[in-house]
């Protein structure tokens, strides 16, 4: 198992609640029938006893499965699932990384994340009983893919988040073929989608001129339809196709939370209907 470093509860960095309030807004109830849920630990995978599962994670990962939900980000590297986390929690991609409360999770075009971190939200932030777990990549000689899922814990997880710019390699057909083993959900987020809508863009004859609102919506959802429909045939040729996909644009949804455009609103894409789709996985998990 390699180094593993969590850090606490994310204070002044993420002081200003714009991920909250939007959240709240739109899926405030999801949020706190959550909430209720705290105490009652994730359903193990069968053959596991809780716990077992319950001190495993704490010794190994420090993760208290019963006091907060826990979310799984893994990618290959150049996901861009660092980025993703941190956009989520409302705090830049800095370059300043110094261990401590305060950080951001750690990005860069190298392999960037080689230990599994824990990072969190301020309290009284509506999502501060969540963690997003950061976890390295598997198929690299500090992680070979062997064994990666057990050896991480993924099965103590309420929810892992499989991140990829592209399509599915072996790293990301590994880890759905053990979620399906060990009974974990998962969830297959495309990252990155602006950049496929601003291809398009740049290709648009030019005597049609600047796209429209209506224009714009409807590029956006060819390039979401596009990009499902490929990671669609992969999962169909390995027999997982109930596993969820999400096509969203990290950057966009941190411009959102600063602009309140509708453009950047709608450039994000499905990040809403991905944390709804999480939180609700974890409800369901934790049911009594």
């Amino acid at each position: 198992m390699s180094n593993i470093t969590v850090l606490g509860v994310v204070a002044a960095a993420a002081a200003i609640p714009l991920v909250a309030n939007t959240l709240g807004n739109i899926i405030g109830n999801t949020i706190n029938r959550l909430r209720e849920r705290r105490g009652t630990p994730p359903r193990p995978p069968r053959g596991i006893p809780l716990e077992e599962m319950r001190t495993n994670a704490q010794q190994a990962l420090n993760m208290n499965i019963e006091n907060y939900i826990n979310f799984a980000f893994c990618g290959s590297q150049n996901s861009g699932k660092s980025t993703l986390i941190n956009y989520l929690r409302e705090i830049d991609d800095t370059g300043v990384y110094n261990n401590n409360e305060l950080d951001a999770a750690r990005v860069g075009e190298t392999q960037t994340t080689r230990e599994t971190r824990a990072y969190g939200f301020i309290e009284g932030h509506d999502l501060d009983f969540v963690r997003f777990w950061d976890h390295a990549g598997c198929g690299t000689f500090d992680h070979p893919t062997e064994d990666y899922f057990e050896q991480n814990l993924l099965y103590a997880f309420d929810c892992i988040l499989l991140v990829t710019a592209s399509g599915l390699g072996e790293y990301e057909r590994t880890i759905l073929e053990d979620a399906r083993r060990f009974e974990t959900d998962v969830v297959i987020v495309i990252n990155k989608a602006d950049e496929r809508v601003q291809s398009k863009l740049r290709r648009r004859p030019r005597h049609l001129g600047p796209p429209d609102a209506n224009a714009r919506k409807l590029i956006i959802q060819e390039t979401i339809n596009e990009a499902k429909a490929s990671i669609t045939e992969d999962l169909r040729n390995i027999q997982q196709e109930q596993v969820p996909v999400f096509v969203v644009s990290a950057h966009k949804w941190r411009d959102y939370q600063f602009s309140h455009s509708e453009e950047d609103k709608d450039l994000s894409m499905e990040i809403v209907p991905m944390i709804e789709y999480i939180l609700t996985a974890a409800f369901r998990r934790r049911a009594p």
